[in-house]
């Protein structure tokens, strides 16, 4: 949706309001995904509930937990390429590649 939205503000030649559509996107994008994020916290014990042997369980409990910090810098990594992309300007995107890998 970003991508729409910047390639439109783009077109009709107000980068302004592209740059408000970033920063739109990145903040409601933290907002939104931080407390999904607190269900990483519980992995260990739902799939306990669900019947997984307690060393499965234990295991992707603690992947869940070292991987709670990923999906925020990728959200705003990925809303940064498509604000990049609609202005067509790749060097920028491919800076954040780099910082981001």
């Amino acid at each position: 949706v970003l991508n729409a939205l910047v390639g439109q503000a783009m077109g009709s030649e107000n980068p302004k309001m592209a740059g408000v559509w970033l920063q739109q996107s990145m903040f409601w994008l933290t907002v939104t995904m931080l407390p999904c994020l607190v269900g990483f916290f519980y992995v260990e014990p739902a799939l306990l509930i669900l019947g997984f042997p307690q060393d499965l369980a234990r295991l992707a409990g603690t992947y869940a937990k070292y991987n709670v910090f990923w999906p925020v810098p990728n959200g705003l990594y990925q809303c940064m390429r498509f604000y990049f992309q609609a202005q067509g300007l790749p060097r920028p995107a491919m800076y954040n590649n780099i910082a981001f890998l």
